[in-house]
């Protein structure tokens, strides 16, 4: 929840103003009447979907068959990542990393998401191809990301890395 309202509310803006010593005025949005994506409906996609609950967020989760699943307004299966990633304003991982969940999120799927969403990742990294990520961010594909978890640990540093453009 952390990571939504942060990016949600564009806190790498409050940082460069506060380093910069001046007020920076501007008008947040509200995580009300958002659609939280979850990627993984087990017990810490369940307890997500919760919070999110009382943030008054909708709630939409994708898990392999589909099943209903409490504290979730909507279950797609996976073969329906496609739509479900278009619906999300938030696509949040929760699931593990598995051979059938490793790299699953590639140009495709963040293709497939909004322009104005975001992508956080907490439970672990690989499921998202670290290539298609770091373009989706640089092309503007997608307005952000959080990362909790990362494919590789720790990142080894290379001579083409360089920020990118929502650093959390």
């Amino acid at each position: 929840m952390m990571l939504m309202i942060m990016l949600n509310r564009d806190m790498p803006r409050w940082q460069r103003a506060h380093a910069q010593r001046r007020w920076d005025h501007y008008q947040h949005a509200e995580l009300n009447g958002l659609t939280c994506g979850i990627i993984g409906a087990g017990y810490s996609g369940v307890d997500l979907a919760l919070k999110a609950k009382a943030f008054h967020m909708r709630t939409v989760g994708v898990r392999r068959h589909g099943q209903k699943t409490p504290n979730f307004d909507h279950m797609y299966p996976l073969a329906e990542l496609h739509p479900f990633l278009a619906e999300s304003d938030f696509v949040v991982v929760t699931a593990p990393l598995t051979p059938e969940t490793k790299g699953m999120l590639g140009e495709a799927e963040f293709r497939a998401m909004k322009k104005t969403a975001y992508y956080i990742c907490f439970s672990r990294g690989g499921l998202a191809d670290d290539a298609a990520l770091l373009r989706a961010l640089r092309e503007g594909w997608i307005a952000g990301a959080g990362l909790d978890a990362h494919s590789q640990e720790p990142f080894r540093p290379t001579a083409r890395s360089g920020p990118c453009p929502t650093p959390l």
